[in-house]
């Protein structure tokens, strides 16, 4: 009886790259703005996946930050922490 792994969807680097700049113009553009992953998935037509690895490399570069329940501005996210607006940090998934 063999074992069958189910690899990770492979996400090509270029839809991660536009998504990021997208989600970079929106949150940019909107001071403030926090999106949960559904919300930026349907907000650049793409799915959760290759919302989740765009959001997470904003996050590297350190241009946003991931609380409970959204993903927020690093720029915003001490004045939204001490409103709630944020919730607290958590770490990054491992998914």
């Amino acid at each position: 009886m063999s074992t069958t792994y189910l690899e990770p969807p492979r996400i090509a680097p270029r839809a991660v790259i536009g998504v990021s700049a997208q989600l970079r113009q929106e949150y940019l553009a909107l001071p403030g703005l926090n999106l949960t992953l559904d919300q930026a998935a349907r907000l650049c037509g793409v799915d959760r996946t290759t919302s989740r690895s765009a959001l997470e490399a904003l996050i590297r570069e350190g241009f946003l930050r991931r609380s409970v329940h959204a993903y927020c501005d690093a720029t915003q996210y001490r004045r939204a922490l001490s409103s709630g607006d944020c919730g607290s940090e958590i770490p990054p998934t491992t998914q």
